[in-house]
Order: C-alpha cells, then sequence, then structure tokens
C-alpha cells in the first residue's frame, strides 16, 4: 500500500485503470497479512510471556521452508540447509544466552 501510495503521488493517475475487485483484493492481502498478525501477537504476548512468544516466533521461518518445499516443491539444497541452520543457532544463541 505505501509503494502504491507513492506511484500515484509520482505517476499520471489517469492512465491506471485496477478494478474495484482489485481494490478490494489489495486491502484483504493489507489486512490479512499485517493488521491481525499484529494483534495475534499483541494477544500472545499479554497470555503468555514475550520470551515465550518469541521462542513461538522462532518457529515461522522453519515452518515457511517445510511448506514451501512439499507444497510449492522448491528444492532444498544444501546451502539452504546451511543458511537455515545459521539462523536458528544465531536466534537460539541470542535468546538462551542467560
Amino acid at each position: 500500500m505505501f509503494v502504491l501510495f507513492f506511484y500515484f503521488l509520482l505517476f499520471d493517475f489517469s492512465q491506471v485503470s485496477i478494478s474495484h475487485n482489485a481494490w478490494l483484493w489489495v486491502f484483504l492481502l493489507a489486512t490479512v497479512s499485517t493488521v491481525i498478525p499484529s494483534f495475534l501477537i499483541s494477544e500472545a504476548i499479554h497470555r503468555i510471556s514475550p520470551l515465550q512468544t518469541s521462542i513461538v516466533g522462532m518457529l515461522g521461518p522453519i515452518v515457511t521452508i517445510i511448506l514451501a518445499v512439499f507444497i510449492l516443491s522448491e528444492p532444498f539444497g544444501i546451502h539452504k540447509i546451511l543458511g537455515v541452520s545459521l539462523v536458528v543457532l544465531g536466534v537460539g544463541f541470542l535468546t538462551f544466552r542467560r
């Protein structure tokens, strides 16, 4: 939405025809991917501790990778394994450093 705002400021708006259906999908995508997760994270922090919320949040990239491999059939080679391992180890080190 931010990019669309500046696009319409910098370029001639009369040349762009976007259907009402497309605007509805843009609004729904923005709502589902930003607003709802923000409220859910805030609610999770209130119900469980911020530490537990961050640990659950660390599972997000792992679940994303698993879904990408099995649903989208994306290749998962040694480079991705090393990258994921470094990220998980780094976040785990910072989280459990106490």
